[in-house]
């Protein structure tokens, strides 16, 4: 008799009848909804296939970053936007506070220092040269497409995920934001990063994905980028979601 079987013995008739026992194993194998385990399903559905097709995906977007030049970013442009950030950067790194100076005198910046808190913790990493700030941007950029690629493979399918990765991999406007010094592309990536954040917490219990729900929101007071509204209906869905669960729901 078999594992998978279940016997049962009748001492009336003295026969025995096998009766299949239903296995769990099939649908603990099909991959979960980011209604459900959301963690699970990230965990199962990310194999080595998918970690080799966005291996690609980065060295192809790399690619196609350096071939449209570093020259604008290293000279600061479009300007002033690159020189602010640049020079507010520059100023936290010396321990200065986020302010410009020009000229002997000190102004207040026009952005907030969401960005260039980034750029001086990154700064003494690039040698203290302004020039190479827009590097940072352009490793952001990356971090954009793994975790787009990574989020669509969560909530639909590789096909779909490959489609969207090498969608915003080969758009002229992001290959020429992310070489420069400019909050757009770092705001990108921080959003779809908090997708996943918000879609592992509300499936599954993390200390980590709470502590990113409570920090990244943060971003949109300290950046450029409209993200507000995106936010909104983060924390809404989520707390509806929680609710739910609780059974507070009418």
């Amino acid at each position: 008799m078999s594992r998978s079987t279940r016997a049962k013995v009748h001492s009336r008739s003295g026969s025995i009848r096998v009766k299949p026992r239903h296995s769990s194993d099939s649908a603990s194998s099909e991959s979960a909804r980011p209604g459900g385990d959301a963690g699970e399903a990230s965990v199962f559905r990310f194999k080595g296939i998918d970690a080799a097709i966005l291996a690609l995906l980065l060295g192809f977007a790399l690619l196609l970053i350096v071939r449209t030049g570093f020259a604008a970013g290293q000279e600061l442009w479009p300007m002033p936007d690159g020189v602010e950030y640049a020079a507010i950067a520059v100023n936290l790194d010396r321990g200065l506070g986020p302010v410009l100076h020009f000229g002997g005198n000190t102004y207040p910046p026009r952005y907030t220092i969401g960005y260039p808190l980034i750029l001086a913790a990154a700064y003494p990493l690039l040698g203290h040269r302004p020039e190479r700030l827009c590097l940072v941007t352009t490793l952001t950029a990356l971090v954009a497409i793994a975790g787009l690629y990574i989020l669509t493979l969560w909530v639909f399918d590789r096909p779909s995920a490959v489609l969207a990765g090498l969608l915003l991999a080969t758009s002229p406007r992001f290959l020429g934001s992310s070489t420069y010094v400019m909050s757009d592309v770092p705001a990108l990536a921080v959003v779809i990063l908090a997708v996943l954040a918000f879609l592992y917490a509300e499936g599954k219990e993390s200390l980590v994905a709470s502590a990113l729900c409570g920090l990244l929101p943060a971003w949109p007071s300290q950046s450029a980028s409209p993200t507000l509204p995106f936010w909104l209906e983060c924390s809404r869905r989520l707390c509806s979601s929680n609710r739910a669960d609780c059974g507070w729901r009418k």
